[in-house]
Parts: C-alpha cells; structure tokens; sequence
C-alpha cells in the first residue's frame, strides 16, 4: 500500500479519519478557487465598467463638439458670429419670426450693416452739418481717424467723444443696414446718451437716397431722458406728425425697446412694448428704406433740435444698443 506522507494527509489517523481530512482539505481548496475566480471576475467587471465609462466620455465630447460645430453653424449663418464675443460669450440666437436680428455678438457684421450712408464715401466727414461727424472709423479707408465702435456683452456701443476731427469738435459713428425693408416691425433694444446737447436716434431712410420722407422710430435729447421722440418726415421734411414718449425710469438708465410698426395704412410706435401713438402712413413711405443707427450732438448756438453741446468741457457718452430685430408682423399683436 502506497504511502500517505506525501498527499497532506496525517498517516497516524484513521482511513475514514484521513478520508474526513481529505474532504475538508479539498472543500477548502475549491473555496480558494472559488475566491480567486470571483476576484478575478470582479477585476473583469472593474475593467469593463472603466472601458465603459472612457467610452461614454469619449462618446460625449464627440456629441458636444459636433452640437458646438453646428451651433456655429447655424449662427453665421444667421449673422450671429462665433460663440464667443466681446468677451461676454453670448450667443447670438434670432427670435422666433423675425427676418433680420442682430445682438452685435462677435462685432459688427459686413454682411448686414455700413458705415455712414450706403451712397456715401464710408470715412466722408462732410455728411452732416452739425458738431459731430457720420463716420466709418473702424473702415480700413479710415485708419487715421478713432474708432466710435466697440461691442461687447451689452451688444453694440456708439461712443461720442471730444476731438478734432475733420475741424469738427467731437467725433461719433453711424451704421447702415445692408438690408433695405418695405413694411414690418422694428425693434431695437438700446441705453441712451444722457449729456445735453447729444442724441441718439433709429431711423430709416429711403434706399434710392431721395429725401424726405424719413421714419425716426427712436431720437432722444440728452438733456431730457424721461422722453423720446417719433416722427413721420413727409412733403417738406417738416414733422407733420409727430409723438412724444415717456420712458419709464429714464431712457439712459437702463435699457428699453423702441419699436414700431410699419404697415400701408398705419405706422404705430412703440416704448417697451406698449403703442405710444399711432398715425397715418404717409403716401412717400410705401418705398424700400434702410435702417440707421446714429449718435449727433448740436453745434454750439444751436436754436433747431435740442440744446447746444458744451464745447468748454470733454464730451464722453454712448449709444449702447444690445439688439436690432425685424419682424414681418408685429409680435406685439394687432
């Protein structure tokens, strides 16, 4: 008979004692086993849940960058610019309905606004007779002169400051539409100039270059930032009508939307989304016209509109306007 000694097993048992121990030693050699196959399985699963967790986050980066590549997309071509803007990182997004709309995000678009007036020189100084000039200071023709223009968080900024430009006092900018429109709703979003003797004003003209007619859908007077001012230019360019509006806390200390709708029959202004008056439209006035945005002031002794600017102390403001929007129907309602 074979020798024990080398099996484990105690040879001065028993056989049924030696039989019991070899049961026990082979129950305890499949609990390691057993051990090592459920580690092993664990280290599986471990190693599955990580692959599987790279892979969702590799996976997501991939859905965000292709989600961020066509929201670019999307927003050039709507003339929203990049994501990022100005510093702000705001998005440029249209509202629902309208056929133009610019927050100025990524800086003034080319493709929608000019500088000056579309028939004119974009750096001509000669465009306005009175303290300030229309001018296209961030036009390459313009390199030697400052620049009005900035944007940034709040939109678009037309900045009016003292200086000698063009042997005129104070220096401003004016922007264009590329567009021109016949009928719909405007709308501008915008903080005023508060320094008498300066303005700011959105309004259209025609777009084969005749005057009058002319639409102000929004002038301010500086001086007086409890009102603004709406006026239809007819025959004679004189105001033959006009409405005074007031503005809630004050037009230059906060923002506030000027807008108006522009049909056959009727021209409605609004302040804040509340018609302020309603008139006529005029015969002159079913013609293409483009928008304007501009900042002025009145030259010294001046008796025509507003006050006269104070050339004897620095003149520092702007017309912030953070979005323009244009809509076929008026948003508002009827």
């Amino acid at each position: 008979m074979q020798s024990q000694s080398g099996t484990g097993l105690d040879p001065s048992l028993g056989i049924q004692a030696q039989q019991e121990q070899a049961a026990a030693q082979a129950a305890a050699n499949g609990a390691q086993q057993d051990q090592q196959t459920y580690a092993q399985a664990l280290a599986a699963a471990q190693q599955d849940t990580k692959a599987a967790i790279q892979q969702s986050a590799q996976q997501y980066a991939q859905q965000l960058a292709s989600l961020q590549q066509a929201g670019g997309a999307n927003r050039n071509a709507t003339g929203g610019g990049p994501l990022v803007a100005g510093g702000g990182g705001s998005v440029s997004t249209a509202p629902a309905g309208s056929t133009f709309s610019d927050n100025f995000a990524g800086g003034i678009d080319p493709s929608k606004w000019g500088y000056n007036y579309p028939w004119s020189d974009a750096c001509d100084t000669s465009g306005n007779s009175d303290a300030t000039q229309y001018a296209a200071y961030a036009s390459p023709a313009c390199s030697g002169q400052p620049n009005p223009f900035s944007t940034g968080a709040n939109g678009l900024d037309i900045a009016i400051n003292s200086g000698n430009v063009a042997g005129k006092p104070a220096y401003t900018g004016q922007l264009y539409s590329k567009q021109a429109f016949q009928y719909g709703y405007f709308e501008e979003t915008a903080k005023l100039p508060t320094t008498t003797g300066t303005g700011a004003a959105f309004w259209l003209m025609p777009q084969d270059g005749s005057w009058p007619p002319e639409i102000d859908v929004m002038e301010n007077l500086g001086q007086d930032p409890s009102k603004v001012y709406s006026t239809l230019h007819d025959t004679g360019g004189a105001a033959q009508q006009q409405v005074a509006s007031n503005v809630s806390g004050g037009s230059g200390s906060g923002f506030h939307t000027y807008g108006m709708d522009w049909q056959p029959d009727t021209t409605t202004f609004y302040v804040d989304g509340k018609a302020t008056g309603s008139m006529a439209t005029p015969a002159s006035m079913h013609q293409p016209m483009y928008m304007i945005l501009s900042m002025n002031s009145s030259p010294p002794g001046n008796t025509n509109w507003g006050s006269s600017i104070n050339t004897s102390q620095p003149v520092n403001d702007s017309y912030q306007i953070k979005n323009v929007n244009v809509y076929a129907t008026n948003p508002y309602g009827p």
